[in-house]
This record gives C-alpha cells, structure tokens and sequence, in this order.
C-alpha cells in the first residue's frame, strides 16, 4: 500500500504461495470497503481480499475454470461488475476471459436456517 506524502505499507497475503510471482491484480467497491483479487503466474486460482482502510482480510479463493500454461493480467471493470482474466495456454496463445463473480458470504446465524431447511 502506497499513498502519497502519507508513507507506505506491505499488507501481507500469506494464502498466496510465497514461492510463486503475483501476476495480476485489481481492486473494486464492495460494501464500502476495497475489494482486492490476485493472480500468481503458475498457480491457477484468485484469491481475493477485502481492505477496510486499516486491515486487509482474506475473503475467499476460487479455482480459475481452465488450467492454462500461465495466469497473466487481472483486471475488475465497474460497468458490468465482472473480471477479466489473461492466460496463456499450451500452445502459447493469449486468450481473455470475462468471468462474472458474486461476492456471497454466509453469517453464523444462517447456517442454522440452512439445516432446518433440509
């Protein structure tokens, strides 16, 4: 985290594997607060995360829906809320792919109208 005349800080992501290089990354409103996605060069999943103004908590993984021979760009566009992700694969072509998400988490006091719901 970088901001002008204000100084710096490293905000700390250790569900990404230390051993592998960040290769996209992007940011969007969600609920006030910055949502933050990353993608690594060879290992197939975003992790995303949500940055209150002071801390940077893990809100989840998912697994990217191919396994291409590497992850490159990550981009968020606020018009239509979706992400566009660039790969290449095996036979090195660029491919890009416009994935929608939906941001969804469950509280602790749902899980008990889930189960009577079965």
């Amino acid at each position: 985290k970088f901001q002008p005349g204000a100084g710096s800080e490293n905000l700390s992501i250790p569900e990404v594997p230390s051993y592998i290089n960040l290769s996209g990354l992007t940011v969007w409103d969600y609920n006030g607060n910055l949502a933050v996605a990353v993608t690594t060069y060879s290992s197939f999943y975003i992790w995303i995360y949500i940055w209150d103004g002071s801390t940077l908590t893990f809100h989840g993984s998912v697994a990217l829906p191919i396994t291409p021979s590497q992850c490159l760009g990550l981009a968020y566009c606020e018009d239509n809320g979706h992400l566009y992700w660039s790969y290449k694969d095996s036979s090195d072509i660029y491919h890009l792919v416009d994935m929608a998400i939906d941001m969804v988490s469950l509280s602790r006091d749902s899980w008990a109208g889930i189960k009577t719901s079965f």
